[in-house]
């Protein structure tokens, strides 16, 4: 289908500034932006208008898990290491196909009425995850967690010769090492020379890893007694998460690294030279108690940096427009200082800043060539005005809006909200279809 859209105000990015072109036109041709501007030619397509609207890229989640669905509100109020050991991983340990497609599904459905349009997920039976969002029609980047001793490589390499760059290239795969204290160190180098030989061999996109670091105090702690536990030692000069995973080699321009919290200046200088792509998740670093990231020194030093929510089961939710907020009022607070992380910054990160940490090319920004992945906010809101001018406008959006106020969101050219309504799914049946997996699970497990 070709499109020509009229919204009152299109946000764009030019060398890394917002631009706001007023009363513009968008014209789409199949999945793709064809044009972008002020009185264009309009001939041969479905004209559609917005005159209360203000139309972002769609946002990028860099971070999460997203069957964890399946678990919201199951272990909240504990800290990071007995959330994961007493509550998370013995019940995932029981999970099937089956759930993880219908926890994925619902996922799906909240990120296109939050206005995302691409997550990148790690997660347990990856495949029917895949499955779920190409139904759905969400853009994701998935992946099986790599725990030493428990899940190794060959899960992922099948993946990638099914899935990765697949489905109009709505569908890519990373590969998950869990973390430095679940994954060896001979575990990471196998995962990097796979990753670094089909990179070099393969017309398909760039293979990332994707991986947890330093997201609590306790995580050099739990590498020493991880170490123990699996017979290999590391050098008494590593002081960091970060240096550790250095050591090993795995920094490098495909690595996401999820949280980033408990990094130190050195650290964040081997992050900048090894030019890996950080993904910041402050809701629920703030909920599990695991600190701040610094994402003001970050972003003076020039690092790649992305916005996540991390699972539903951390959080509680998927909402960037939360993310965006949270992550700069933390750092205002934090330094005591208003002018950290302004609202121009916080939406590239959402947006723009996502593409880049995933390296995929042709989304993250509304610009001729780029695939039409955009989200709709309705203006039209009392707690939304005034506008002042065209720069308040973005503040609005970081500041003000929440989820509720995506009226309409396009996918791969696909309209998949249209005017506050999901285009293509009914969402009680697949509230009750979750629901009723989720009694049968929990009630099963109790067995």
């Amino acid at each position: 289908m070709n499109y020509a859209l009229k919204i009152r105000y299109i946000v764009t990015y030019q060398e890394n500034k917002v631009i706001i072109i007023e009363n513009g036109i968008i014209l789409i041709d199949g999945n793709k932006i064809t044009d972008i501007g002020n009185n264009l030619e309009i001939k041969d397509r479905e004209v559609l208008e917005f005159p209360n609207h203000v139309v972002i890229p769609g946002f990028i989640n860099t971070h999460s898990h997203t069957a964890m669905t399946l678990f919201r509100g199951y272990a909240d109020d504990v800290p990071l290491n007995r959330w994961l050991n007493e509550y998370i991983w013995p019940m995932e340990a029981k999970l099937s196909g089956k759930e993880v497609e219908i926890g994925a599904k619902l996922a799906a459905i909240e990120l296109i009425l939050s206005g995302t349009t691409t997550v990148n997920s790690m997660y347990w039976y990856p495949k029917n995850e895949l499955i779920a969002f190409k139904e759905i029609g969400v853009r994701l980047m998935s992946g099986p967690p790599i725990i030493s001793g428990v899940s190794d490589l060959s899960s992922s390499e099948k993946l990638v010769n099914d899935w990765h760059g697949n489905n109009d290239d709505m569908s890519r795969i990373s590969i998950n090492p869990h973390a430095p204290y679940t994954v060896t160190p001979d575990d990471y180098t196998e995962i990097l020379n796979y990753k670094n030989s089909y990179n070099s061999k393969s017309n398909c996109p760039n293979l990332k890893i994707h991986t947890h670091l330093a997201e609590s105090k306790l995580e050099m702690q739990l590498i020493s007694e991880f170490s123990k536990d699996k017979g290999f030692e590391f050098s008494d000069s590593i002081k960091t998460p970060t240096q550790y995973l250095d050591s090993i080699g795995i920094l490098d321009v495909d690595l996401i690294a999820a949280h980033a919290v408990e990094c130190n200046d050195e650290d964040l200088q081997l992050i900048l030279q090894k030019n890996v792509g950080v993904s910041i998740n402050t809701i629920s670093n703030m909920k599990l108690g695991n600190g701040i990231p610094r994402i003001k020194e970050m972003s003076a030093n020039g690092l790649k940096i992305s916005l996540g929510t991390d699972g539903p089961a951390a959080n509680n939710g998927f909402s960037m427009f939360e993310t965006m907020k949270m992550s700069s009022l933390t750092q205002k607070s934090l330094y005591n200082d208003p002018s950290l992380l302004s609202a121009d910054k916080l939406l590239m990160m959402a947006t723009a800043g996502g593409a880049d940490v995933l390296g995929w090319k042709d989304i993250g920004t509304i610009k001729k060539g780029n695939k039409a992945d955009l989200t709709f906010i309705n203006l039209n809101k009392p707690h939304l005005r005034p506008i002042l001018n065209l720069q308040s406008i973005v503040s609005t959006i970081v500041y003000s809006a929440n989820q509720q106020d995506v009226s309409d969101v396009m996918i791969n050219g696909k309209w998949k909200m249209r005017d506050g309504n999901l285009t293509e799914y009914n969402i009680d049946d697949i509230l009750n279809e979750f629901e009723v997996c989720t009694k049968n699970f929990f009630d099963n497990s109790k067995n």
